[in-house]
């Protein structure tokens, strides 16, 4: 292997750079301060060995690179494809400015569209319109149906009324229209419930106001239909207006009013034997009608009977076949009853009263001397009865 040393090598002339014809082979490393040329040739040049700055490259000649163009670009615009080839948008109505993404549409409604099934109907579109109400819509914003808005004052409406799985259950809030329903329920398509709170608490069904709590005196007022107590021994309390009494031994035991009912019933004429126990047939009542109302534990009767022939004898005359049992106890024991028109009794004076815990009334006639049931013979074949009372029953 032969060697060239030297400290310079210039050419031929000594005023510049030798010219190698053939190529030069330099193994090992070769250090210069400078390179100029095209480069044409220089290949497997490993990269790991390219170091320091690397010169500025204009670009001029590079071939096969599509150059792109961006329209409308500005600051926080987001890019989106334009449908021309090489050309992007930047999207004015859209821009994130690395922490909130606004979509802001001032020339008209702006919307977005969830397109997530395949049937254009079932997807959802949120959009806002130039009114300042933001809605969702079913289908497309153009086309579809709109669900929900919110109004630029902050109302929520919910459109169609449906707020539930099934829409047969619906859901409204609604405090504009008459009479001012707040909130509705709405069981099935044809029984609506309502509550409002513009005239204190109202409940309507199928559009028509039936019950309301005043606003300002908290009084109720059942506007339509009754008012039906569900459970047996329950009704209107009447304590918080207990007063007691200024004379001496009156005790109140209740001040529940828990039951109300009116009727009619069959009033009947008997006779009891002598052991004050059997009841047998008095003659033969072609006519007999009573009526009755119920206010709590006490009833009021009247009634009227006629008879016409028919089998008599010994014992007492009694009323019987009441609404209810009397009640027992000494204070229900010979309640009065009140004889109206009659005929056919042999006596000018009459009257009746009651026997406790059973159900009847005996006939009576009173004089000077004292008081005393009616005997079946003293009565004539053909007569009438008209009577009323009130007692207290079991």
């Amino acid at each position: 292997m032969s060697r060239i040393r030297a400290n310079q090598i210039t050419n031929q002339s000594a005023d510049g750079a030798p010219t190698v014809q053939n190529g030069l082979v330099i193994s090992g490393v070769t250090t210069s301060t400078t390179f100029s040329g095209s480069g044409a040739s220089l290949t497997n040049i490993p990269s790991a060995q390219l170091t320091g700055a690397l010169p500025a490259i204009s670009g001029a000649n590079l071939t096969g690179i599509t150059q792109t163009a961006i329209n409308n670009n500005a600051n926080n615009r987001v890019i989106t494809g334009s449908g021309t080839a090489n050309t992007l948008e930047g999207e004015s109505t859209l821009t994130y400015n690395g922490s909130t993404l606004i979509f802001a549409d001032t020339s008209g409604d702006a919307y977005i569209q969830y397109g997530a099934h395949s049937t254009i109907a079932n997807n959802f579109v949120l959009g806002a319109q130039g009114d300042g109400t933001f809605r969702l819509f079913n289908g497309t914003y153009a086309s579809g149906t709109e669900r929900l808005r919110i109004g630029s004052d902050g109302k929520i409406d919910v459109i169609g009324g449906y707020i539930a799985r099934n829409p047969s259950d619906s859901f409204t809030l609604n405090g504009v229209n008459t009479p001012h329903y707040g909130f509705q329920l709405n069981a099935s398509s044809t029984v609506p419930i309502a509550m409002s709170g513009y005239y204190g608490i109202s409940f309507a069904t199928t559009g028509v106001e039936r019950l309301r709590i005043a606003k300002t005196t908290g009084d109720v007022t059942v506007n339509t239909g009754n008012l039906v107590i569900g459970t047996s021994g329950k009704g209107i309390d009447f304590s918080a207006t207990y007063d007691g009494s200024n004379v001496s031994g009156v005790t109140a035991t209740s001040e529940l009013l828990s039951d109300y009912e009116e009727g009619t019933f069959q009033p009947l004429l008997k006779r009891l034997m002598t052991n004050n126990s059997t009841e047998t047939s008095f003659y033969t009542q072609g006519t007999r009608a009573g009526n009755y109302t119920r206010i709590g534990d006490r009833v009021w009767i009247t009634g009227a009977i006629y008879w016409n022939g028919g089998s008599t004898g010994s014992g007492s005359v009694i009323l019987t076949n009441l609404p209810f049992t009397v009640n027992s106890g000494t204070a229900n024991d010979g309640v009065p009853l009140v004889v109206g028109f009659r005929s056919g009794w042999n006596y000018r004076d009459m009257t009746g009263y009651s026997a406790g815990n059973m159900n009847r009334f005996y006939l009576a006639y009173y004089d000077s001397s004292g008081t005393y049931n009616i005997s079946p013979g003293a009565t004539a074949t053909q007569g009438t009865l008209y009577f009323s009372a009130n007692y207290e029953l079991v």
